[in-house]
């Protein structure tokens, strides 16, 4: 959801596995080239259980190389409301499930340079994210101020020659 559309040159599908995070293929999408161009573009985004995001791109392009840069935050509040159980015996009809808050940073780096030797093209995909644990629905302040917090660094580098004869 992060790619426009109208950036895309091709997508290549490469079935089976290949390595232990695509067991079952690969969907590769090969973005277009704009030559000697700049742009820049901002998004907020906003919706149900208290979504929030914020999205920033950057893309700069020559002849022989291309970068493009997008970060993102992402807020969701994410309580909703359920129906108690009469075997519950509570005196509530309903509860509001709580404590489920998830933040998400995102940075994606693409850098892309070409010459008549060697294609070369570098991505980084970097997310940060936090996550509360809500307690059961019985006892919703069992997991009170616990959370799922983490880091992926994920890095790309090809290396591609193309061979016109073959």
């Amino acid at each position: 959801s992060s790619l426009p559309a109208e950036i895309i040159q091709s997508i290549e599908i490469i079935k089976g596995g290949s390595g232990s995070g695509a067991t079952g293929g690969i969907i590769n999408i090969n973005t277009k080239r704009n030559k000697g161009r700049s742009s820049a573009g901002y998004a907020h985004t906003f919706g149900s259980f208290g979504l929030d995001k914020h999205a920033l791109t950057f893309s700069r392009s020559a002849a022989d190389w291309s970068g493009y840069l997008f970060l993102s935050k992402s807020y969701s509040r994410n309580d909703f409301q359920y129906k108690n159980h009469d075997e519950w015996n509570l005196p509530e009809k309903y509860a509001v499930r709580k404590f489920n808050d998830k933040k998400i940073y995102d940075l994606n780096l693409n850098l892309r340079h070409s010459n008549q030797y060697v294609n070369a093209d570098y991505k980084l995909l970097f997310q940060d994210y936090s996550k509360k644990l809500p307690g059961t629905i019985q006892n919703p302040d069992f997991f009170k101020n616990s959370r799922q917090t983490g880091q992926t660094f994920r890095h790309f580098l090809t290396l591609a020659k193309s061979i016109h004869d073959y």
